[in-house]
């Protein structure tokens, strides 16, 4: 900025500013103020500030992308450092596909409800609405798997009116050390004892079948311990 004072010329702000397009990067340089009595003094200064302006201005995408290159470097030694020594194997690919495919057939099985969604259908009052799929699921008379960051609910273990089913608080007790993920894919699978049906299919009508499934599964886990 030039300013007019006491007849005298005042270099009071020049700067070159660089700012790369799509970028948070900003780069300024500024020129030390100076006082300037005469004519080609001033146009001396005029000409240093343009070159400079020219110059910094080819030199800024250099240095932001250089800068850029060493902010990455930087996040990868972190990643690396918090990841260890342990790099993913062919055996932990191939496990965590099985998962994935094992979860999704889980998914797929059945119907899956929200905690919003089973109050709507079983016409919970507005006080319970929230928390009664919650509770059942502390007391263990229903479970639930994360999903998109909620709780989603089997719809197997409700009855007609959305409410828990009484076999499947049995089930759940009989494997009361299954977690969540364990127990929906024994629900899901189709079970010998079961003449091969799966749990799931047969909780509502020979609920009896299904829990003594649950027994001899129980059994047969801690004769193999």
């Amino acid at each position: 900025m030039l300013d007019y004072l006491s007849n005298r010329l005042t270099i009071a702000d020049m700067s070159s500013i660089a700012h790369l397009p799509e970028s948070d990067y900003t780069i300024k340089v500024d020129v030390t103020p100076e006082r300037a009595r005469s004519g080609p003094e001033i146009e001396e200064l005029r000409v240093r500030a343009r070159r400079l302006e020219e110059t910094f201005a080819r030199l800024a995408p250099i240095v932001v992308e250089r800068y850029a290159a060493k902010e990455s470097q930087g996040f990868d030694k972190l990643v690396d450092l918090m990841l260890g020594d342990h790099r993913p194997t062919p055996i932990d690919i191939a496990k965590a596909r099985m998962k994935a495919g094992a979860l999704r057939a889980v998914f797929n099985g059945t119907e899956w409800l929200t905690a919003a969604q089973i109050a709507e259908l079983a016409g919970l009052s507005q006080a319970n609405r929230s928390g009664a799929a919650n509770r059942w699921k502390q007391r263990r008379k229903v479970f639930a798997l994360q999903h998109d960051g909620q709780d989603h609910y089997p719809r197997y273990l409700l009855d007609d009116d959305f409410r828990p089913l009484p076999a499947a608080e049995q089930v759940l007790g009989v494997l009361e050390g299954f977690s969540a993920n364990r127990l929906a894919s024994w629900f899901e699978s189709r079970n010998g004892l079961l003449g091969g049906k799966r749990p799931r299919e047969l909780l509502a009508s020979d609920p009896e079948r299904v829990i003594e499934a649950a027994r001899r599964t129980l059994d047969a886990e801690l004769n193999a311990a």
